[in-house]
């Protein structure tokens, strides 16, 4: 997952290069749902991120209670008190009991592994790639692991990877790998894709 939150962190924000008229141009709602991905994977930088973008409405929609559930969500990880802690308690002073009550309880949500209360888990419409957008180069078949080349990336059964379709970057999961085609599940989409070999 770290390489899901990078590309958020980066996508979110922007990033300059020390190299002339290189940079990467920040675009707040695609960061926004790769760093969603990896927090649900439970990656504690990311719950930062989130929670930041949430106090200022950075890629989503400005919601103080929902900020405080992701700071508080990272404190139940990194109980020590550091400088997260400080913004987490410096937001506290500007929402009302009942507000922390929900935000706590929509943190405890979060840590036992239900999203749904994020205003994040419900995904926009992806756009609908057509399927020659989906390119299946290469199968190699092991006795304990198998992979697949879609798109340029090498895929392990069960891996899930942010792939370029088309304009988009889309997250993709590869279910089944048999000598000639490839089972996938793209997100937004309820029915899996069959890649045939080329």
């Amino acid at each position: 997952m770290d390489g899901v939150y990078e590309v958020g962190s980066v996508l979110l924000n922007g990033r300059p290069s020390v190299y002339g008229g290189q940079q990467v141009s920040a675009n707040p709602q695609l960061g926004i749902r790769c760093l969603f991905h990896a927090a649900t994977n439970y990656h504690k930088a990311a719950y930062l991120e989130i929670a930041s973008a949430f106090g200022n409405g950075r890629g989503v929609s400005n919601d103080l209670v929902e900020s405080y559930a992701w700071y508080y969500l990272h404190s139940l990880k990194e109980p020590f008190p550091n400088l997260e802690t400080a913004a987490m308690n410096n937001l506290a002073l500007k929402l009302d009991a009942a507000a922390i009550l929900r935000a706590v309880a929509m943190a405890k949500q979060f840590q036992a592994g239900s999203w749904s209360g994020s205003a994040l888990s419900v995904p926009p419409a992806p756009p609908v790639p057509d399927a020659t957008q989906f390119k299946l180069t290469g199968i190699t078949i092991g006795k304990s692991l198998s992979m697949a080349i879609i798109n340029g990336k090498n895929l392990r059964e069960n891996e899930l990877s942010l792939m370029a379709v088309g304009p988009a970057f889309l997250s993709v999961k590869c279910l089944k790998i048999t000598s000639n085609t490839v089972l996938i599940s793209v997100w937004g989409e309820s029915t899996p894709r069959e890649l045939h070999l080329r």
